[in-house]
């Protein structure tokens, strides 16, 4: 069978789908006790080319002296990262999963800034 005629394509990501609001209460406090370290668990967002932050926002600004950066994650009743990719050949390869883990990894500071302070 030739899959290049067959359109594929794929996601993954990571995120809060659908947080309770006191998670993302969590979420922001802390960010407001230690922005400098949510900033650098961010800190990759700017500088990859396969995950975007989407997610749903409040239209009330919770706090105007905050950055547009940090504003754009701090608004969010929900967000995920989350990579979209047409049919590649690497989607046949065995060099998918190597690249999925190295762009996951990429995650980690932001993960583990999750874990630690929202759960």
């Amino acid at each position: 069978m030739d899959f290049t005629k067959i359109h594929l394509s794929y996601q993954y990501g990571m995120g809060f789908y659908s947080p309770t609001s006191t998670t993302m209460d969590k979420f922001r406090k802390a960010i407001d006790v230690d922005e400098n370290k949510f900033l650098k668990s961010i800190s990759f967002y700017h500088k990859q080319r396969c995950f975007t932050l989407e997610g749903d926002k409040y239209k009330k600004v919770f706090d105007s002296s905050k950055t547009a950066e940090i504003n754009n994650w701090y608004q969010r009743k929900n967000f995920y990262l989350i990579c979209r990719k047409e049919n590649d050949k690497l989607l046949l390869e065995n060099g998918l999963i190597k690249n999925i883990a190295e762009e996951f990894n990429q995650l980690s500071l932001l993960y583990n800034f999750i874990i630690n302070n929202c759960f």
